[in-house]
């Protein structure tokens, strides 16, 4: 059979929540800001959560000079050892969000309220993906790993993992920045929030699982 693949899915918080004209809305099949279609060059950045301010700034501000209005950007890092690998803590463990108490590492929620602040000084809007397919940066594997599954697909089964992904995507979005004191909710620097990078399943493992029922 076919390998069946999710299309990755986006959701647009400020479209229903705000009214407030900062916030890019979908009206008609069109992105609109300020009351204007916005129409957009984007690009894509993996490592902002861990970088340097320097570093921060230098792709900011490099896309700003080159026209680019959209970045997408990772959201997660998940897993002691891949938190570890880059000296930077977000998910370390189920339950444990950001730098535990003793760790001498960088809070990549710190990272990241840094990269909104800059982001929204430029004008530039972000997407937010808030964990990856792949098991780069921890991923859907290390979820699975953690509540002892067996395969990769159990992360879109199990219920103690779906817990967990529904508790960190609840902190991050529910975060007040250090920088700007907003709530990443309310924050229409953050154009959308994108549930997972490249997500699908293996083979035919759900189509196998719900046809068992």
């Amino acid at each position: 059979m076919r390998k069946l693949v999710f299309s990755f899915l986006i959701v647009t918080l400020p479209i229903v929540l705000f009214a407030n004209s900062d916030f890019v809305k979908v009206e008609n099949g069109r992105f609109i800001l300020n009351g204007e279609e916005f129409r957009f060059v984007g690009s894509n950045n993996y490592y902002m959560h861990y970088k340097s301010n320097r570093m921060i700034d230098s792709v900011l501000e490099s896309a700003k000079a080159m026209g680019v209005k959209v970045l997408r950007i990772w959201g997660f890092l998940d897993g002691e050892s891949y938190c570890r690998d880059k000296n930077t803590y977000m998910h370390p463990a189920p339950g444990v969000f950001g730098l535990p108490e003793g760790t001498n590492a960088q809070d990549g929620f710190e990272r990241l309220d840094y990269t909104v602040a800059k982001a929204k000084e430029l004008g530039i809007k972000l997407i937010i993906v808030l964990v990856n397919n792949w098991d780069d940066f921890g991923g859907m594997n290390q979820y699975v790993r953690w509540f002892g599954g067996i395969h990769h697909d159990d992360f879109y089964r199990n219920e103690k993992i779906k817990e967990e992904y529904k508790k960190y995507v609840s902190f991050l979005i529910n975060r007040v920045n250090t920088y700007t004191g907003v709530p990443y909710r309310e924050e229409p620097t953050i154009m959308a929030w994108e549930l997972a990078n490249e997500p699908g399943v293996k083979r035919t493992s759900l189509v196998t699982h719900s046809l068992n029922g």
